[in-house]
């Protein structure tokens, strides 16, 4: 077929491809045919694919940076998915490690302990609730041991978070790395 040049198959299944078609009227044009297609150029084209050299279709590379900034989002919202989430066991009961109302609370509560302890302010009991809606009555040194758990656990879920995230800015140089971090 002498009005195709440089087809170039757009799918594995063989359906679509570009090309530069020559119209009678237009002259040398880009054109997309489809076996669906129902245009006349198209139809000709796949009538006569045998006579027409086409190039095999080649998959697109993977941008690895936008595939990287996508697996860095999704790392970050798993991280405070389980900042949200997560607990820590005392007294018989849960205790959250939420960012917005926890450890706002807890830094609070912390610095007043730690001055109650040192013999700074008068010493009082705290009331923490736990994520289970049970009042629990704390004293200063329970706050100070409450306090150390969420910490812990907090660095437990960050150490993670940056532990992935060192690796997908570091180490992680194909798609197939990049995919398979996790938390």
């Amino acid at each position: 077929m002498d009005n195709v040049r440089n087809a170039k198959w757009l799918d594995s299944s063989h359906t679509r491809l570009d090309c530069i078609y020559y119209h009678p009227a237009l002259g040398w044009v880009p054109f997309t045919a489809s076996v669906y297609d129902q245009a006349p150029a198209a139809k000709e084209i796949f009538r006569n694919i045998k006579s027409i050299t086409v190039a095999e279709y080649t998959a697109p590379e993977t941008d690895l940076e936008v595939l990287r900034e996508n697996k860095h989002l999704e790392l970050k919202a798993k991280r405070d998915m389980l900042r949200a989430t997560e607990k820590v066991a005392y007294d018989g009961d849960t205790f959250g490690v939420d960012k917005d109302t926890d450890q706002v609370n807890m830094n609070t509560f912390y610095t007043q302990a730690v001055a109650m302890v040192s013999g700074t302010v008068e010493r009082h009991t705290f009331v923490w609730m736990s994520a289970t809606n049970n009042a629990h009555a704390f004293t200063p040194e329970q706050i100070i041991e409450l306090a150390q758990l969420m910490q812990g656990k907090v660095q437990e879920i960050y150490g993670k978070y940056w532990y992935a995230r060192d690796i997908l800015l570091a180490q992680a140089t194909t798609a197939e790395e990049i995919k398979a971090i996790s938390l």
